[in-house]
C-alpha cells in the first residue's frame, strides 16, 4: 500500500476503530455493572473497578492507535462510567431510604403498641404525648422518601389506637354504670317486695 492511499485511510480506519473502542468499553462496563460481587452496588468501588478494567484494555490497544484510544477513554468510558456511578447512587440513596422508612414504620408500631397498654393502664396523658410524638415521626415520613398514602396509614394506625382505646373506655364505663343502676334498681325492688 502506498504512502498515499494508507495517510487516505488513516483516518477512516481510525474512526472505525474508535467506534469498536467505544463499544468494547461500554460492553466492559455493562459486564462490571451485572457483576455485582466485584463492587457490591457501591459506586466508589464501581468507579475503581472500572478504571481497572478499562487500563486493562488501554494496554491492549496497539501504540499506533493509543491517541485514538485515549480519545475514547476520555469521551466514551468517562461519561459512561459516570452514569451507572450516578445510577448507583441513586440505587443506594433510595436503598437508605427505604431502610429508614422501615425503621419509622417499626418505631411507630412499638409506640402504638405502647399507647395502647398506657391507656388501658389509665395513664391517658401519657399516652397521649406519646400519640403526638409518633404523630410527628409519621410527619417525617414524606421527608424520607416516603409518599403521602404512606403518612395517612401512621397516622391512622395511631389515631385508631387512641380513639379505640377512649371508645372502650367510655362503653366500659358505661356498661359498669348501667349495671350498677340495674343492681341498684333490683335492690330496690326486692326492699319493696320484703317490705
Amino acid at each position: 500500500m502506498s504512502r498515499i492511499a494508507k495517510n487516505s485511510a488513516r483516518p477512516i480506519i481510525e474512526e472505525t476503530y474508535a467506534r469498536q473502542l467505544g463499544i468494547d468499553f461500554k460492553d466492559k462496563l455493562l459486564q462490571l455493572r451485572q457483576d455485582v460481587t466485584r463492587h457490591g452496588n457501591d459506586p466508589v468501588r464501581f468507579q475503581e473497578q472500572a478504571q481497572i478494567d478499562l487500563a486493562g484494555i488501554m494496554d491492549a490497544i496497539p501504540p499506533e492507535f493509543a491517541l485514538v484510544g485515549q480519545g475514547v477513554l476520555n469521551n466514551v468510558a468517562s461519561e459512561r462510567t459516570q452514569e451507572h456511578v450516578n445510577q448507583l447512587t441513586r440505587q443506594k440513596i433510595q436503598e437508605e431510604e427505604q431502610a429508614m422508612l422501615a425503621n419509622i414504620a417499626l418505631d411507630i408500631a412499638d409506640d402504638v403498641n405502647t399507647i395502647s397498654a398506657l391507656m388501658a393502664a389509665g395513664d391517658f396523658d401519657i399516652a397521649y404525648d406519646l400519640a403526638d410524638n409518633a404523630r410527628v415521626k409519621a410527619g417525617q415520613v414524606m421527608g424520607m422518601g416516603g409518599n403521602l398514602s404512606m403518612q395517612k396509614a401512621l397516622v391512622r394506625s395511631i389515631d385508631t389506637v387512641v380513639y379505640g382505646e377512649q371508645a372502650n373506655k367510655i362503653v366500659n364505663d358505661f356498661i359498669g354504670e348501667s349495671f350498677l343502676k340495674y343492681l341498684i334498681r333490683l335492690l330496690n325492688r326486692l326492699k319493696a317486695m320484703l317490705l
